[in-house]
């Protein structure tokens, strides 16, 4: 199995845009309030979480889940940082075969990343004790795949596809209603 990694990219030489037509559509004007819109549906799902993990476990429960979803925030970022970022910046509004090349490599820097850190989060979840080892056990089966469904969102967004993002958005937080239930 070979994985390429979307980082090796940002030292290369830029994508040539081929034909305006096969080009991936980014509206500029729209641009920066798809990030605004994108972004703060994102907060607000997690925000919606939080409360219900604070009314739901207590304090201890709480400051269990919290130390997860920090851990989860800053593998969140590593992915960000070796795999969506460099999509964002390097193939937003390039021709759509450089571009799916360039999501394949970024998805899968996000699913290697998830497995990493998920395979570090499970061994640290059996090593401690309770009230800290469910939740860890818990970010490492999941966490391969929120990295990869943000880095789809971010890849959607790359590509100008609003409603695309919106969708995965969207069916990330309805995913969470069978959860919290």
């Amino acid at each position: 199995v070979q994985v390429e990694f979307i980082v090796a990219d940002a030292t290369g030489p830029i994508p040539e845009q081929v034909d305006e037509e096969a080009q991936v559509a980014m509206p500029p004007l729209s641009a920066g309030g798809n990030a605004l819109n994108l972004n703060t549906r994102y907060t607000f799902t997690n925000f919606i979480v939080g409360l219900w993990v604070a009314r739901s476990l207590g304090p201890t429960g709480f400051g269990a889940f919290s130390v997860a979803f920090a851990t989860y925030l800053i593998a969140l970022n590593a992915s960000r940082g070796v795999a969506t970022d460099a999509l964002l910046v390097r193939f937003s509004g390039v021709d759509l075969e450089a571009w799916r090349g360039a999501v394949a490599g970024s998805t899968g820097t996000a699913i290697t990343v998830g497995t990493v850190g998920g395979a570090v989060c499970v061994v640290v979840g059996i090593v401690l004790t309770a009230p800290i080892d469910l939740p860890f056990l818990a970010l490492g089966v999941t966490m391969p795949g929120l990295l990869l469904q943000d880095s789809w969102r971010f890849a959607f967004f790359s590509a100008g596809r609003g409603r695309q993002a919106f969708a995965n958005d969207l069916v990330w937080a309805l995913s969470l209603v069978p959860l919290l239930a």
